[in-house]
């Protein structure tokens, strides 16, 4: 019983050692091919490669969530260029010279006295 026991163990050893033949196989062509300074070339240029397009997928990201944010400013300025201009407009409306005539009036402001008005010179 021990010997089928141990017989079956080696002949599934044996099987699994058949299976992973085709991978020995694979290296040591590749190694035959390219030798150890080829296949560390290779992985170092698939190690650049992979680190390449990680920093472009974050170019890219970062691209496009600033696009975002500036059409969001953008809005925001003209919005804020159109309040300027609002403010603008009613700053001038209030400046009117005919409506601080009518204000001066309402109030009973007259213009000063010719005596009361003091020159002061500027040019010293």
């Amino acid at each position: 019983m021990a010997e089928s026991i141990l017989s079956r163990t080696h002949a599934g050893r044996r099987k699994r050692a058949r299976n992973l033949g085709w991978r020995r196989t694979i290296a040591q062509k590749i190694t035959r091919w390219f030798g150890w300074g080829g296949i560390l070339l290779m992985t170092g240029a698939l190690v650049i490669l992979s680190f390449y397009l990680l920093l472009l997928a974050n170019i890219r990201s970062t691209v496009t969530q600033m696009g975002g944010e500036m059409t969001l400013l953008s809005a925001d300025v003209r919005e804020l260029e159109l309040d300027v201009q609002e403010l603008q407009d009613k700053w001038e409306s209030l400046r009117r010279p005919k409506r601080l005539e009518k204000l001066a009036h309402q109030m009973k402001l007259a213009p000063p006295k010719a005596e009361k008005v003091i020159v002061i010179d500027g040019s010293n």
